[in-house]
């Protein structure tokens, strides 16, 4: 009888060892733990557009940050996005960032040419 219980929990030890190292990161916050991840939606890189105000749409992974050109912007519970961004005539550089609460960051900048 005892040999059996011995047999049990030597078995258990590698998913013991397994959730130990897994379940810290999955309950920190980021969605992909290799890479936190940024897409943007809406606008197009390169767009031109005729309105000076155009919205910026994407998804990040949940529990994140993001911002437009330094300006924090609300994310939902799903990770999504939406903002709206005033652009001067011309060309236009727009600086997205997500960060996640381990300090991971990804950007991307999007260019958009406003032609009223």
């Amino acid at each position: 009888m005892k040999t059996w219980w011995i047999l049990v929990i030597i078995a258990t030890i590698p998913i013991v060892v397994t959730l130990a190292t897994l379940l810290p990161a999955a309950f920190a916050g980021t969605t992909d733990l290799s890479q936190l991840v940024l897409n943007i939606t809406i606008p197009d890189d390169k767009a031109i557009v005729a309105s000076p105000d155009i919205p910026i749409e994407g998804t990040s992974a949940a529990n994140t940050t993001v911002s437009t050109n330094g300006e924090q912007v609300d994310v939902y519970a799903d990770g999504s996005f939406r903002t709206t961004v005033s652009l001067q005539e011309g060309s236009n550089s727009i600086h997205i960032v997500a960060r996640d609460r381990e300090g991971n960051e990804e950007s991307k900048i999007i260019t958009v040419t406003y032609i009223p």
